[in-house]
């Protein structure tokens, strides 16, 4: 009876590391953000040049395309971010990049201007909070 006493427990453990095992831990999910990889808050730069931008944690997908986690980029020159919920126009000073794209070529007039960066979900509706702008000045000789 003693015998049993000290197998069963062990047994007991045995069994537990025998069944199905344990599930692998979720990836912790990566934070959102948006930013310009390229050019840096404060170049100097040439009137035409490329700007490089960046996502993460959510999927970049072309304009019309409405799936929660999911936008495209627009660069805002020299304007105000749009508030979250409202519709991102479309003009020379709102550049769309609906092919969720994340390089482009602009062209400014000299001087110093501010760049904005806003994710807007696949209808332009600018998205609410600040991991979904970023911001940068340039001078442009």
């Amino acid at each position: 009876m003693r015998l049993l006493h000290t197998l069963v427990p062990f047994l007991l453990v045995l069994a537990s590391a025998c069944g199905s095992p344990n599930p692998e831990p979720a990836a912790p999910a990566v934070p959102i953000s948006v930013r310009f990889d390229s050019p840096a808050d404060g170049d100097t730069l040439d009137a035409t040049f490329t700007i490089r931008m960046a996502v993460e944690g959510v999927d970049l997908a072309p304009a019309g395309t409405m799936e929660p986690g999911s936008g495209h980029l627009h660069v805002l020159i020299d304007t105000a971010f749009v508030e979250p919920g409202i519709v991102i126009p479309k003009n020379e000073s709102h550049r769309h990049f609906g092919d969720a794209s994340t390089e482009a070529e602009l062209t400014l007039e000299p001087g110093e201007h501010t760049l904005r960066l806003q994710l807007a979900d696949g209808a332009h509706v600018a998205l609410d909070g600040g991991e979904y702008r970023h911001q940068i000045r340039v001078v442009i000789r």
